[in-house]
């Protein structure tokens, strides 16, 4: 009798020990890491962006249409953002209008849209040259609109982080 207590008591305390240890490691396999490719609307007004052509440096935009611009000029900051989110994880899927990148945000197929106006390049420098005196317009013309899915806390934690930061190089 006294080796069956002893044999239940070996096998209970493997038990009590081994088991949590397999939950901690299955949980943090499964669900302990950062979401990967989540999609992103993107709705650029102001320039059609090729992520093929090279980044550059450009200097000061004085002399800008704001219609739509070439990402091949050294120009866009709507491109150059979207180079940025390239970087980080986000899978792009780029959008005609605002209307149609909220759509897909509504439907599931992507966790949030980013909209750029036509005039955003156009509105950033100005809003630099015209420092806290720069008008209500040319502060909308230089503000890219997000929207985000809110049914998951974990993807939107992840995504007020990933727009919020710079990639690692």
């Amino acid at each position: 009798m006294e080796g069956l207590s002893r044999c239940l008591f070996v096998r209970m305390v493997g038990f009590l020990i081994l088991l949590p240890l397999v939950q901690c490691c299955l949980v943090g396999w499964t669900i302990g890491r950062d979401p990967q490719g989540l999609h992103l609307a993107i709705s650029n007004e102001e320039a059609n962006c090729g992520f093929d052509l090279p980044v550059m440096s450009g200097a000061l935009l004085d002399s800008m249409s704001s219609s739509a611009l070439d990402c091949a000029a050294p120009s866009a900051f709507s491109c150059r953002l979207q180079r940025i989110l390239a970087k980080k994880t986000f899978v792009q899927d780029s959008y005609s209008g605002v209307e149609d990148a909220m759509q897909a945000v509504q439907r599931g197929r992507a966790w949030g849209a980013v909209h750029f106006g036509p005039n955003f390049t156009h509105g950033i420098m100005q809003r630099i040259y015209d420092g806290r005196s720069a008008s209500e317009d040319v502060l909308d013309m230089s503000t890219a609109d997000i929207w985000m899915d809110m049914s998951s806390k974990d993807n939107l934690k992840f995504l007020k982080f990933g727009l919020s930061t710079r990639p690692k190089n």
